[in-house]
């Protein structure tokens, strides 16, 4: 698919209820927080991000769609429920009010080496925790912005050196033998000239 073109007919489907539900939160890890219930409330009593302040804002309606591949600089990938992965070959992108679950690959969201400025924002990216979803987000090209998304049940929740992460919620990690776990890494740090900024997650 060239840039982020509608849907056919075949690839679509009745678009999403809204506004979304919780997720759930996983009996090991609700054991060993003692956490029972949903998450706190947007602000919360801390006032860090939880699941109610970050991904897909209530009252959006969105169209489920296969993979998507972004091959037009400056596209906007909008209120879409990916069933698969989104791959960017081009340069400033955004990813904004959408979902992306791509079970048994290996990430959600790539941007590929060679490219930059992807920005994901007011998004959800899961896996099932059947099969291994290795990378919410994997980070192959230059800077990135990612801003009140939703990571979950993931090996890695975004990998990048460099780039903007703020005000987003990983939360869930799934383990696979033989992996290792990460909510947010890097490694290597930012190259010459550019920055890695991790705040308020």
């Amino acid at each position: 698919v060239a840039g982020a073109a509608s849907p056919t007919a075949a690839q679509s489907e009745q678009p999403a209820a809204s506004p979304r539900p919780k997720p759930s939160i996983s009996r090991p890890y609700a054991e060993a927080t003692g956490r029972l219930t949903a998450s706190p409330d947007p602000a919360g009593p801390d006032g860090w991000p939880s699941a109610a302040s970050t991904g897909v804002p209530a009252g959006v309606r969105l169209t489920v769609r296969g993979s998507i591949k972004v091959t037009r600089p400056g596209t906007v990938v909008n209120a879409m429920d990916v069933r698969g992965e989104i791959e960017v070959v081009a340069d400033n992108v955004t990813i904004r009010n959408s979902r992306v679950g791509n079970p048994g690959g290996m990430w959600g969201i790539i941007q590929r080496e060679g490219y930059s400025g992807l920005t994901v924002q007011n998004s959800e990216i899961r896996g099932d925790g059947v099969r291994q979803m290795q990378y919410g987000i994997l980070n192959q090209g230059g800077m990135i912005t990612v801003r009140r998304a939703d990571i979950s049940v993931i090996s890695n929740g975004i990998q990048t050196d460099h780039g903007l992460i703020e005000d987003s919620y990983f939360h869930d990690p799934k383990y696979f033998p033989g992996d290792h776990t990460d909510m947010i890494m890097s490694t290597g740090g930012p190259a010459a000239g550019r920055s890695l900024v991790v705040r308020h997650n």
